[in-house]
Parts: structure tokens; sequence; C-alpha cells
């Protein structure tokens, strides 16, 4: 669960790095690009909250196990639902869809072959400020 959620505010941020070269490739549509970054960023941001609530919540180390068991049990739903659609449980023209999307590459300014660490660093900045946050939320709340 968590690596998925660093994994998508990683790759956000990488994109973010690199807006630069995006912008350059006239090929590319620049706001689909930003908007499914922007996307996946809010979504591992509101992972890494929920994932501090969680533990600032819970009142022993069995809920807290509970709690990411159940969150990574729900978090893999997609993934199982995604596969279903590509072996056509769905429909055909479901699957179709599905297999266009798995097979679609994605541009080099989101998969490039090197993290800039400027990058991975406002990844741990930002784990760093919803901490505190988190924390004097539920010291205060």
């Amino acid at each position: 669960f968590v690596d998925y959620s660093m994994q998508d505010l990683i790759i956000a941020f990488n994109f973010f790095s690199n807006i630069q070269r995006a912008w350059t490739d006239r090929q590319q549509n620049i706001g689909k690009l930003f908007l499914s970054a922007l996307l996946r960023f809010v979504q591992g941001m509101a992972a890494v909250v929920a994932t501090f609530f969680l533990i600032f919540t819970s009142l022993t180390a069995k809920d807290v196990v509970l709690n990411f068991v159940a969150i990574n049990f729900i978090s893999g739903l997609d993934d199982i639902a995604f596969l279903l659609m590509t072996v056509g449980f769905f429909g055909r023209d479901i699957k179709v869809k599905a297999m266009k999307i798995k097979d679609k590459l994605l541009p080099d300014c989101i998969l490039s072959n090197e993290f800039p660490i400027r990058g991975s660093s406002a990844v741990i900045l930002l784990v760093a400020v919803t901490m505190i946050v988190t924390g004097s939320i539920a010291i205060l709340g």
C-alpha cells in the first residue's frame, strides 16, 4: 500500500521536474499529462495522510495491523478489476479497451531513466510535513 502511494508521488514529482522537456515536445498533450501527474500526487498524498491518521488513531498494535491489512486489500481491488477486464470478464468491448490501455506506452517525460534527486527530496519533505501536520491535528483534536 505505502509502496504504491510513494511510487505515485515520485512519478508525479518526476513529471513536474521534467515539465520543461514535456513542454518542448510538441507531440505530447501537456494538459492531460499534467492532470495525470496532479491526480497521482493528490492520490499519493491522500494515502499518506490516511496512513498517518490510522497510525495515530489506533489504540493497539493489533488495530494498526488490521487497518493496514484492510487498506492493502481495498487498494488491490483496482488491480484485480483491471485484470478481470483484460481477460474479458466484463465483456468483449471492455476487454478491447483494457488491452489498449495495457499496451499504451507512457511518454518519456513521465518514465525517464533517471529519478531526479530533487523529486525524491520533495517526497521526503512532503512526508515529513504530513507527519507534523497530522500529528499536531491528532494532539490538538
